[in-house]
């Protein structure tokens, strides 16, 4: 009797166990038919995390250089230029402030913002500038996502790979650290017009061009590039902030910052002071 007991209660048990298993297999597939799991497995695709890993792989090659973060003189310079080209974007003659620009502290200054150096020699030198210094940062992200993913394999142990690199990150530290103002200044620049005249019925001309018509070729094809390059130029500088985040407390870089959010809002902040305070020379 009793092994007959116990025989109906392993049947039991086992049985139990089974229909368990079953009730929990079916309410996973209708999770999975009801996308309710979809998130977890967008993490497991492959292109996405190829994509992922691109991404950061290029900001780490771009950032990671102890030498250069490291170097306290090199810190200093960054801010005092980051400084200089915000206080002469803010500082201008499009807006109401009486400047003298006879003082030898504006001139001093005034080569911060180089498109002050570019534009008196006339609007074919500015372009001319501009599509070499917008090949120059296409071909440098082309290239550094080029060297992220030789990261990953024996080439990079190659001399000539970490020379690549080592000039590729200091390209960016000038580029997206240093000037990254006067850069995304000369590229909004473009955009400066007459746009008041629309509502009069006026041509729309270049505040400093004058001759160049903001709705006529060749200028409006400039101005469209230009307005792609300046937003793809921002999304890459917002990204090397997020490189030089380091939550290591012992980290040797001077401008290392903890909260990547934070540091993304302070400079998508100061974009906006280049957009609104960008005008006349």
């Amino acid at each position: 009797m009793s092994e007959s007991e116990s025989s109906a209660s392993s049947f039991s048990s086992a049985g139990g166990s089974s229909i368990a298993s079953d009730n929990t297999d079916s309410r996973a597939l209708n999770a999975l038919q009801s996308g309710e799991e979809q998130d977890e497995f967008d993490d497991l695709d492959p292109s996405n995390k190829s994509i992922q890993e691109t991404v950061f792989s290029t900001v780490y090659t771009l950032t990671k250089n102890k030498t250069l973060d490291s170097s306290l003189r090199l810190a200093a310079v960054k801010v005092v230029l980051e400084y200089l080209q915000l206080f002469r974007i803010l500082f201008n003659s499009s807006w109401a402030w009486k400047i003298n620009k006879k003082l030898w502290i504006y001139k001093a200054i005034q080569w911060t913002l180089f498109k002050q150096l570019i534009i008196p020699n006339g609007y074919d030198s500015f372009i001319t500038f501009f599509y070499f210094l917008a090949a120059l940062i296409i071909v440098t992200l082309v290239a550094t996502i080029w060297a992220a993913v030789v990261l990953k394999g024996d080439d990079a142990r190659s001399v000539w790979v970490r020379r690549i690199i080592g000039t590729l990150q200091l390209f960016a530290m000038v580029v997206y650290t240093v000037f990254w103002v006067a850069i995304l200044d000369y590229g909004i620049f473009f955009w400066d017009c007459q746009w008041t005249n629309l509502g009069k019925g006026l041509p729309v001309h270049h505040m400093y061009f004058t001759n160049q018509s903001c709705l006529a070729l060749p200028h409006l094809a400039h101005m469209i590039f230009a307005g792609f390059l300046v937003v793809m130029f921002c999304a890459a500088t917002l990204m090397m902030s997020v490189g030089y985040t380091d939550l290591n407390p012992m980290t040797r870089n001077w401008l290392a910052s903890a909260d990547a959010v934070a540091s993304m809002k302070i400079l998508a902040l100061k974009m906006v002071i280049v957009l609104v305070g960008t005008g006349e020379i």
